[in-house]
């Protein structure tokens, strides 16, 4: 297990070029999107990343970029990030990812996504099978379902979700059906004790999950015992983020001891 420098060096590896600094292409603005040639551009399958983060998006800007993304074959990674999408852009969206095989990253965080688009968002996320990274930051209710049934996705960021223990026990109920996700962040929530012990359950039987952050939850000693004992017969994770929680020398040992 690597606690000490795990949680920096995943953000360091933080696959969305948009947090990097690093070139994403051509910034494309509203203007942009309602060309028809840009629409087109992306039929005809020339990008490859798209950045709409920090924009207010309406409707039929997004429902535009949707109907391009059910026929497109070559995009990659795709920001909405800090928008508001409401029921419609997000039903749009949904749909398309149910058709879209070529997309891998979707990115989400903060995107005000209202629970009228919820459903349609899950029940997506059950059939696409070429996502691979999904970052839902400030957003719950899509996670468990999906999670029970989607097969491709390898990483998803559920931080400042407000998850409270009894949605962290249908995050953990889903993981132990789930034979893909790699890394799940859950950072910032309201996780306690008995979330803790409901994810160290899944961990006795889950063969994927390699990365699970924790940081700023409520966690004590009896969860952090809880996981130390359920990494005895866990073989797959090997990093675990727990800082700025409140666990003293008495839940620290047993971790230690597993290490």
């Amino acid at each position: 297990i690597n606690a000490e420098y795990g949680d920096a060096k995943l953000r360091m590896n933080d696959p969305r070029p948009w947090n990097q600094g690093r070139e994403t292409g051509k910034k494309y603005n509203i203007t942009d999107v309602l060309e028809e040639r840009f629409v087109e551009r992306l039929q005809d399958n020339s990008i490859k990343t798209l950045d709409l983060g920090k924009k207010w998006l309406t409707e039929s800007e997004v429902t535009k970029v949707s109907d391009a993304l059910r026929f497109n074959t070559s995009l990659e990674k795709l920001s909405l990030r800090n928008t508001h999408l409401n029921e419609s852009g997000v039903t749009a969206l949904a749909n398309a990812l149910i058709l879209n095989t070529s997309l891998s990253l979707l990115d989400l965080d903060n995107s005000y996504i209202p629970c009228s688009g919820v459903d349609a968002l899950s029940n997506a996320l059950q059939f696409n099978t070429s996502l691979k990274m999904l970052f839902l930051s400030h957003h719950y209710e899509p996670a468990s379902n999906a999670l029970r049934f989607n097969t491709s996705l390898n990483t998803l960021s559920l931080n400042h979700s407000n998850i409270s223990d009894s949605k962290a026990t249908l995050i953990s109920n889903a993981l132990q059906f789930n034979t893909s996700l790699s890394a799940l962040w859950l950072d910032d929530n309201h996780i306690s004790d008995l979330g803790a012990t409901s994810l160290a359950n899944s961990l006795r039987c889950n063969t994927s999950l390699k990365a699970l952050l924790l940081s700023n939850n409520n966690i004590s000693d009896s969860g952090a015992t809880s996981i130390a004992n359920a990494l005895r017969f866990n073989t797959s994770l090997n990093t675990l983020i727990l800082h700025s929680n409140y666990i003293s020398d008495s839940g620290a040992k047993p971790l230690a001891n597993t290490l």
